[in-house]
């Protein structure tokens, strides 16, 4: 079986200054994935993960063509989970994931990478359409959103029968808001959470586990809690120290913070981020700020 590897190189170079060795994973056969890794470093979406490829592409000398590039964010990536026989590529009998970009001229695959959010027309995921410009709204539902984006008017398809009910019909305008209030008041909700009693989470699972063991019926439903990626469990090291294990200077480890009623001290307000590229005129300013990502890359990326 060949190896494989999922590669994110935005966030490598954010947090590291360096990525991958693809050339000579490449070399080697290895099968590369693509992904836009998490929120602090990653890219806003794959579309943009997708442009920093093909900039590392021309400026390493890499050798991948344009097809090459999108083929790492579908039929490769689902080559690595074993789901190329349901989707990945456009053929019959596969689930129909598709994504239409405005205009018709030269290469597709270019194309589809010279293009920004502004110039997708229309999403199908799993053979529902959910995004789309006006004239494309074929097979929504009666409560599709609309909303406005770059100046012209799109429609979102969000309704899931098999939607969490917790975020079943939700609209994107009210979680936007929800959010937005919820990072501002940051300090409030903090203060109000170091009142509580212990983590719900951990009581739904002790109860859950009492109610499994002596039959006492299914495990009642808990509301959603946030876990920390990578979060840190006592005397164990998750994040790379570069050349050294003892933690850089100014770097707190998780497991060493103390409780929950000091946190509140060290939280202040925060804005939510925008949800694409486009819409956020401070993207790329912040991106030629960041000092680890080289000139070359950062000069690449600017539109």
């Amino acid at each position: 079986m060949r190896a494989g590897m999922v590669w994110s190189p935005l966030s490598n170079f954010m947090l590291y200054g360096q990525t991958a060795d693809i050339k000579s994973a490449r070399a080697a056969g290895v099968r590369i994935g693509l992904g836009s890794d998490w929120s602090p470093s990653g890219s806003k979406n794959l579309l943009h993960e997708l442009k920093v490829v093909r900039v590392v592409n021309s400026v390493q000398a890499l050798g991948f063509s344009d097809r090459d590039i999108v083929a790492m964010a579908t039929i490769v990536a689902a080559g690595l989970l074993r789901w190329d026989r349901y989707l990945g590529s456009i053929e019959a009998g596969k689930y129909a994931d598709l994504v239409l970009v405005r205009g018709k001229a030269g290469d597709a695959y270019e194309h589809l990478l010279k293009a920004d959010e502004t110039r997708i027309d229309l999403v199908v995921i799993d053979g529902l359409p959910r995004y789309a410009i006006k004239k494309l709204t074929a097979g929504f539902s009666g409560t599709g959103e609309v909303i406005s984006f770059a100046g012209e008017t799109r429609y979102l398809n969000l309704d899931d029968a098999n939607a969490d009910e917790i975020v079943a019909g939700l609209s994107l305008k009210v979680a936007t808001k929800t959010l937005s209030n919820a990072m501002k008041n940051l300090p409030t909700l903090a203060k109000k959470q170091a009142k509580l009693p212990p983590s719900p989470l951990m009581t739904m699972a002790m109860d859950g586990a009492r109610r499994r063991v002596f039959g006492q019926g299914p495990t009642p439903r808990a509301d959603w809690t946030l876990v920390l990626d990578q979060d840190e469990p006592p005397d164990e090291n998750l994040r790379p120290r570069f050349d050294s294990e003892a933690p850089l200077p100014g770097t707190i480890r998780m497991s060493a913070m103390p409780t929950a009623t000091k946190a509140p001290a060290v939280l202040k307000p925060l804005e939510l981020d925008e949800l694409t590229v486009t819409g956020d005129p401070g993207y790329y300013p912040a991106l030629a700020g960041q000092r680890n990502i080289p000139q070359a890359i950062k000069d690449g990326l600017q539109p």
